[in-house]
């Protein structure tokens, strides 16, 4: 770093190095939805599958491995069903459970686009 003229309140930077950064603007999956304390319906979008990428002839790389936390769900148990949007069909079932209002995401290999449709099947009780 170097100061400016003397008295200066202005920082000049040269530069800087950020490791292990992704921008979220380049993540691979947007996802949209709506929810409440027991529910919720998501649309997950691989970023690469657009109109102007078919009409060139390029089809995404097939997301794998993706994971995510879903914020503001009670505690307890949900069931989670994948579907396959294209198809109309459910490509999976899961029961997860949410910890501290956060559930753990983790969508079946995505090459266009799924919708997840989650919702409470019981709640846990705090012991006394």
């Amino acid at each position: 770093m170097e100061n400016g003229e003397s008295g200066s309140s202005l920082v000049k930077v040269s530069g800087y190095v950020l490791e292990g950064y992704r921008d979220c603007a380049y993540a691979p999956l947007r996802i949209s939805g709506l929810q409440d304390e027991s529910q919720a319906l998501l649309w997950i979008q691989h970023a690469q599958h657009t109109a102007r990428n078919l009409l060139k002839g390029q089809l995404p790389k097939q997301a794998v491995e993706a994971s995510f936390l879903l914020s503001g769900l009670r505690p307890g148990e949900y069931e989670v069903e994948w579907w396959d949007c294209w198809k109309g069909e459910v490509i999976s079932q899961e029961r997860v459970i949410s910890q501290e209002q956060r559930l753990r995401l983790n969508p079946p290999p995505i090459l266009r686009d799924i919708a997840c449709k989650i919702r409470q099947v019981s709640v846990l009780r705090r012991k006394s």
